[in-house]
C-alpha cells in the first residue's frame, strides 16, 4: 500500500461508517484503511463487514476505554503503507492523494504539509452562523489555494512554535500526522528513538513536533489532500461554541489517562491553546528543545481571552511590567489581522473558493473535480525534478 488513511474513532459510528464507505467507494487500489474503534460495542464493524472481505480496510476493535494517546498509538500500530495520514472519523480525503504521494514517493519526501483549504460541515452540525444553510445540507467551504510546493526547515519551525508559547501550530510549517503525510520509515525512527508516538494530552500536536523534529525533507504544499469534517459531536464544533474552556478536570483529554504532569508554564485551565501548548511543550522536553520555549504569548493569549480564569495562572505571569503584557498581546494579534487580510486577497490559481449548499458526501468531491483548475501532479514533479 502507498498510503495508509488511519481513522481512530470512538462513540461517533454513524459518521465513521458514512466517512469509511465515501472513501472506500473512490476504488484507490493502493490506499489502505486502518480503523482503530474504541466503543464499547463493535456495531461499527458490522456495518463494515461487506466491505471487510474483499477491500483494503484494517479494523481494530478495542473495548477497553483509551485515551485520546492511546487510542491513537494503537491505530498507527496496525498501518502498514509507506504514507501514513490521520483523519477523524467525520473527515474525507481528496481523491487525488495518491497520484501525488506517487510522486513524493520517487524522491523520498518523508515528510509533507498540504494546506488545509477545503472543509464542510455536516447537516445538523450545530453551527449556526452566516455561511450556514441549515440543518439540511453539507456547508462545503473552500478558500483560495495555488498549488505551489517549497522545502521546509521542520525544526526550524518547531524552534518558531515553542518560541511562540505553541500557540497556533497550525499556522506554522509543522509537519503533521493529522491531516498531514508522513512516511512509516519516519515514524518507525521516532518511536524506536522515543519509545512512544504519541504522548501529551493531544496526541496530533505531541507527534507534529517529534516529526519536526526528525524529519530530513519536508515540503509545504499548497494544495489539499485531506478534508476535515465537522458533526455535531466533533472537537472543531465543541470549540466554536464555547465547550472546549473550563476547569482542567473537566478536560476530556485526561480521559484513562492515568497521572498526569502538566506542564508548570502553562496556565492551568482547560483550552484550546493550553492543552495545545502543554502538549508541544511536553515534546519539547522529549526532544530536549525546551530551550526554545517561551511562555509569554501564550500567557497573554490566556490573559486577554480567558479573563475568567486569570485567577487560576496570574502567578505565572512572565512578564516584567504590564506594559510589555499588552504590547505583546496587541503585537499577536495585528500579526493575525494582517494574516487574514493577505490570505482573503492573496493570488489563487484554484479559481475556486467560497461556501457551497450540498446534498451529499459525493457532492463534494464532484464540486471539487468541476471547479478546480490546478494539475497538481504537474506541479509537484516539476517542482522535485
Amino acid at each position: 500500500m502507498l498510503l495508509s488513511v488511519v481513522i481512530p474513532t470512538k462513540g461517533r459510528t454513524e459518521y465513521a461508517f458514512k466517512s469509511i464507505k465515501y472513501i472506500l467507494s473512490l476504488k484507490l487500489s493502493s490506499l489502505q484503511i486502518v480503523v482503530q474503534d474504541n466503543n464499547e460495542t463493535d456495531d461499527l464493524y458490522g456495518l463494515l463487514s461487506e466491505f471487510i472481505e474483499c477491500e483494503n480496510i484494517i479494523y481494530n476493535h478495542t473495548k477497553t476505554p483509551l485515551s485520546f494517546v492511546d487510542n491513537f498509538e494503537e491505530a498507527i500500530s496496525h498501518a502498514t503503507g509507506e504514507y501514513i495520514t490521520v483523519i477523524g472519523d467525520d473527515d474525507i480525503i481528496n481523491p487525488e492523494i495518491i497520484n501525488v504521494l506517487s510522486v513524493f514517493s520517487k524522491f523520498n519526501i518523508d515528510s509533507i504539509v498540504p494546506s488545509t483549504n477545503l472543509f464542510f460541515l455536516w447537516p445538523e452540525s450545530g453551527v449556526t452562523n452566516k455561511v450556514t444553510s441549515g440543518n439540511e445540507f453539507f456547508t462545503f467551504s473552500v478558500k483560495p489555494f495555488s498549488g505551489q510546493l517549497k522545502y521546509v526547515n521542520s525544526r526550524v519551525e518547531l524552534q518558531k512554535l515553542l518560541s511562540n508559547g505553541g500557540v497556533d501550530y497550525l499556522s506554522y510549517n509543522i509537519p503533521r500526522l493529522y491531516h498531514g503525510i508522513v512516511k512509516k520509515s519516519l515514524l518507525d525512527k521516532i518511536k524506536s528513538k522515543y519509545g512512544r508516538l504519541f504522548e501529551g494530552l493531544t496526541p496530533d500536536i505531541y507527534i507534529a513536533c517529534l516529526i519536526a523534529a526528525e524529519s530530513e525533507t519536508c515540503i509545504r504544499l499548497d494544495y489539499p489532500l485531506t478534508i476535515p469534517g465537522a458533526c455535531k459531536s466533533s472537537g472543531s464544533v465543541a470549540s466554536d461554541t464555547g465547550a472546549h474552556t473550563g476547569e482542567l478536570s473537566q478536560a476530556p483529554h485526561f480521559n484513562y489517562r492515568g497521572t498526569y504532569s502538566w506542564n508548570n508554564l502553562v496556565p492551568k485551565f482547560y483550552s484550546v491553546p493550553t492543552i495545545w501548548s502543554d502538549s508541544a511543550f511536553a515534546a519539547a522536553q522529549k526532544t530536549q528543545l525546551e530551550c526554545y520555549i517561551n511562555n509569554k504569548l501564550l500567557f497573554a493569549k490566556c490573559y486577554f481571552e480567558y479573563p475568567k480564569y486569570r485567577a487560576d495562572f496570574i502567578n505565572l505571569n512572565p512578564f516584567s511590567n504590564m506594559i510589555s503584557l499588552y504590547l505583546t498581546y496587541f503585537k499577536y494579534k495585528i500579526l493575525g489581522f494582517k494574516s487574514k487580510i493577505y490570505n482573503k486577497f492573496k493570488v489563487s490559481t484554484s479559481s475556486f473558493y467560497g461556501i457551497y449548499h450540498l446534498n451529499n458526501l459525493d457532492d463534494i468531491d464532484n464540486k471539487f473535480k468541476k471547479e478546480n483548475k490546478i494539475d497538481i501532479h504537474s506541479k509537484v514533479r516539476g517542482f522535485l525534478l
